[in-house]
């Protein structure tokens, strides 16, 4: 059974909300009061909060931004009512962090299925619907599978952003603004930030982004399995033991870092995982070059291509290409590539 919370100031809206998701089979508390919701919350946090744009001075808005700034609460899927809202309005509140604004009771299916939809999404994030499980791939091809399923993004940047603050592991407002919109002043890239925020907790859940002293991050509830965490890991195994089986492992995990995707801090996590690739190459090598000197040219060649301006790579090319009496090495003599 899930606890869904009612906050407003009109009896008899309080009333039929609480009888028809009653009749759903969901627990419900209604309050006209501010502080006695408050009061429930402090004691039971519910799974679901409802509450009235009429309530306080700025609108069920405030309540929902003290949710939002709160780290016990902000997980909390928030649904506003806000008869005859236009267009600006909802787009305020999403911005604060309102999964969804219902501008009418009528019918009842309508906020039937709204509530559904977000007490879902809690329930696969706490496993009450299985196994809930993301698992992300940013090697090759830019990738999240949301419980097998390819998640459809809102916006390019929305996704940006979630393999930014995956791999920052969280970030304030201002970081993720300024490496994905540098180019911006403070001000528009700050209301791009929120604007893509939104998108991506719409694009995945809204439970599945964390806020906490102005920081942001991916919940621990959605039990990640990220490949280029998974590289790294094994990247370090390999070089520890020193062994041509795991050093080959690594290698074949190895891909180029979100491609497409051209932002600065994405060219800085290229080149990180460009150097330990290099460093697995050139260990590869040395080790295979005794027996098979043929599969240590090619290692030596991919550390080339990866980074052509470290001469060492070079220099192992060269001599591993005279050694097979492979034609090429004239050309890696003199620095000259020959792949396109």
């Amino acid at each position: 059974m899930s606890h869904v919370l009612v906050v407003g100031t009109d009896p008899s809206a309080l009333q039929l909300i609480g009888l028809t998701l009653e009749c759903a089979g969901h627990q419900v508390w209604t309050f006209e009061q501010v502080s006695r919701a408050l009061e429930l919350l402090e004691r039971t946090p519910p799974d679901l909060l409802i509450a009235a744009a009429d309530l306080l001075p700025n609108g069920g808005l405030e309540l929902l931004h003290l949710l939002r700034s709160d780290a016990r609460w902000a997980r909390i899927p928030f649904v506003l009512l806000a008869p005859g809202a236009d267009a600006a309005a909802m787009r305020a509140a999403m911005l604060l962090g309102a999964d969804d604004v219902l501008t009418t009771l009528s019918p009842p299916e309508t906020l039937l299925q709204t509530v559904e939809v977000r007490l879902q999404r809690v329930r696969e994030l706490r496993g009450e619907a299985g196994a809930a499980q993301v698992r992300v791939r940013a090697m090759g091809r830019a990738e999240v599978l949301w419980r097998g399923v390819p998640v459809v993004w809102n916006s390019r940047k929305a996704a940006e952003l979630f393999f930014f603050l995956l791999e920052k592991g969280g970030s304030s407002s201002w970081e993720a603004a300024e490496a994905l919109w540098p180019e911006k002043d403070e001000e528009k890239a700050s209301s791009l930030f929120h604007t893509t925020l939104h998108r991506l907790r719409r694009s995945l859940a809204p439970e599945a982004i964390t806020q906490a002293n102005r920081r942001y991050g991916l919940s621990e509830a959605l039990r990640l399995r990220y490949d280029v965490q998974e590289y790294r890991r094994r990247a370090r195994e390999a070089l520890d033991a020193d062994e041509i089986g795991l050093l080959d492992g690594a290698i074949a995990l190895h891909g180029d870092f979100l491609p497409g995707f051209e932002s600065d801090w994405c060219e800085e996590v290229r080149a990180e995982l460009g150097a330990i690739q290099v460093e697995l190459l050139r260990r590869a090598a040395a080790l295979h070059e005794p027996e098979r000197p043929q599969l240590a040219a090619r290692y030596s060649e991919q550390a080339v291509r990866i980074d052509p301006l470290d001469e060492r790579n070079w220099r192992d090319l060269e001599r591993l290409l005279n050694r097979l009496e492979d034609p090429r090495s004239r050309a890696a003599a003199r620095r000259i590539p020959w792949w396109g």
